[in-house]
């Protein structure tokens, strides 16, 4: 390389660096693409909320069964769950208060859960009897042999069961 008598390079001799990043155009590209796909996910994903809200309160309600089983089992009393389709709520407890099975929720009753359906999804129906459900001792339902359900309903007009058969066993099917 030849260098002038002052020992500076001028510019154009001085060894280039690799130049890293992205033009404009490129990230204009991306953003594009980006935004396109976003565009299509979005309403897609709205659209696919009141079944996964659906399917979320029926599996609240079966684990809250299940949960209510457990205890009456594990602490050798009665477990019961209250369906409210008016307000879309339950309350699930153990009615080992010193009053007895009353089947009453009292200020000395072990409470287990409380909750409401998610929003959209309402309690449209259930073949409980007084929407009042209850477990014994042993883990088997209280009160009338049979099959019982409760059916959730969605904005969409989609339902969903949770079932409990006379040994107790609960699904959803």
């Amino acid at each position: 390389m030849n260098t002038p008598l002052d020992g500076k390079m001028r510019v154009s001799q001085m060894p280039r660096k690799r130049e890293s990043g992205f033009t404009l155009m490129e990230v204009m590209i991306v953003t594009v693409v980006l935004t396109i796909m976003a565009m299509v996910a979005i309403p897609t994903f709205i659209s696919l909320l009141p079944g996964m809200r659906l399917n979320g309160s029926a599996r609240d309600i079966f684990v809250v069964m299940n949960q209510t089983r457990m205890r009456a089992v594990a602490e050798n009393t009665i477990g019961i769950i209250k369906f409210d389709p008016s307000n879309n709520t339950f309350t699930a407890w153990l009615d080992d208060g010193p009053a007895g099975n009353n089947w009453a929720l009292d200020a000395s009753d072990t409470s287990i859960k409380s909750g409401s359906m998610e929003t959209g999804v309402s309690i449209s129906s259930t073949t409980i009897p007084s929407h009042t459900f209850g477990y014994n001792s042993r883990g088997l339902p209280v009160g009338t042999p049979g099959a019982y359900a409760v059916t959730l309903t969605n904005s969409e007009g989609d339902t969903q069961q949770v079932q409990v058969n006379a040994l107790g066993i609960i699904k959803m099917p």
